[in-house]
């Protein structure tokens, strides 16, 4: 996401601020004083704003016109004495010059090489700083991109593992539904096979009590002389139970082929719970990776945070460096004297500031 300039009106108030303080305002004062910017586009919109505004010239003081006249006795002896004056203030000047001139031009030329070394110091270090902030801006700009990009997938994630979250309770639903049937399934299987012990039960009773019957008979046909209406009795009767256990016969048949579909559901059941388990497994695994990636990528984003503020941490001590090799070179100004030089005086003071404006 790339910053948004600074307006040129805000500029032009910081500028205007800065000159009121009585400081100097070139590109690096104006941003210090703003906060952000490049130094060059913010000192490029203060020399168009000062260019658009007319320089303004003071009017002079209109000269009084009036006139007094002076005895010439008077005006003899004020030219005199002006031109005994003027003489001895020659004189004094030039001596004043003199011993000026012999005092400090060697301190002149000493304090202004070291004023031309710390100039270039402070030029170096003000052109490393340059790099370093632009370096800074860059670097900034490109780690927040790659955070807005970790964001960005950071909600990708999240809702990827919002998505895997509803599925596992979609299956976690399904699992206990199986369960329930399975249950069910086995308490019918359980029903089934209590009810084919019991058709056992009462056809055993039945063939036992076919096999009494059986030997009745037999002591009935051993007296079927003397009983021939209670035999055909009991022949009636067995024929009855005989009936019966053929009704129980097929009672049990049926309930074991129940019995064995019911075990064939549960065992399908069993399946499909067994699936539902193990697709619970892997859902878990793809949250517990989804959730690492999101911790992995939340940590990468807390570090380009910490690079983007000690970056700007740098950028201000450069700033604050800038600020004070200026202070320094001002200080250095103050201290050269302002004395009025003689004509040769004059022309190396001309010829040193021509060298320092090459420099």
């Amino acid at each position: 996401m790339a910053k948004a300039q600074v307006s040129d009106d805000r500029i032009i108030e910081e500028g205007r601020r800065i000159a009121e303080a009585g400081r100097k305002v070139h590109g690096w004062s104006l941003r210090a004083a703003i906060g952000t910017g490049r130094p060059d586009r913010l000192e490029s919109v203060w020399t168009r704003w000062l260019e658009t505004q007319g320089e303004g010239k003071v009017p002079e003081n209109p000269e009084e016109t009036g006139h007094t006249s002076i005895p010439s006795r008077i005006s003899e002896a004020l030219t005199e004495t002006k031109r005994t004056m003027e003489a001895h203030l020659d004189g004094l000047v030039l001596s004043l010059v003199r011993v000026t001139t012999e005092t400090y031009d060697g301190r002149y030329r000493d304090e202004f090489a070291d004023l031309q070394r710390k100039r270039a110091e402070a030029d170096e270090q003000l052109s490393a700083a340059s790099s370093a902030v632009a370096d800074a801006d860059n670097k900034a700009e490109a780690l927040e991109k790659e955070r807005d990009q970790l964001v960005s997938d950071l909600a990708q994630v999240r809702e990827s593992l919002a998505v895997l979250q509803a599925n596992l309770s979609r299956t976690e639903s399904e699992r206990d539904k199986a369960s329930t049937e399975r249950d069910e399934l086995a308490g019918r299987i359980d029903g089934e096979r209590d009810a084919a012990q019991a058709a056992k039960g009462a056809l055993a009773e039945a063939r036992a009590h076919s096999a009494a019957m059986s030997n009745e008979l037999r002591t009935a046909r051993e007296n079927l002389t003397a009983a021939a209406k209670l035999e055909s009795d009991l022949r009636n009767e067995i024929a009855d139970y005989e009936k019966q256990a053929v009704d129980l016969h097929a009672r049990l048949t049926s309930a074991s082929a129940r019995a064995s579909e019911a075990e064939t559901q549960r065992t399908a059941q069993s399946q499909r719970a067994e699936a539902a388990e193990a697709a619970t497994v892997r859902l878990e695994a793809s949250i517990g990776t989804l959730t690492s990636r999101a911790d992995k990528a939340e940590a990468s984003l807390e570090e380009l945070s910490t690079k983007l503020a000690a970056m700007t941490r740098r950028a201000e001590r450069a700033e604050g460096a800038q600020d004070a090799a200026e202070k320094a070179m001002e200080a250095l100004r103050g201290l050269i004297p302002q004395a009025a030089p003689m004509p040769a005086l004059r022309k190396r003071t001309a010829k040193s500031e021509s060298g320092n404006g090459a420099t």
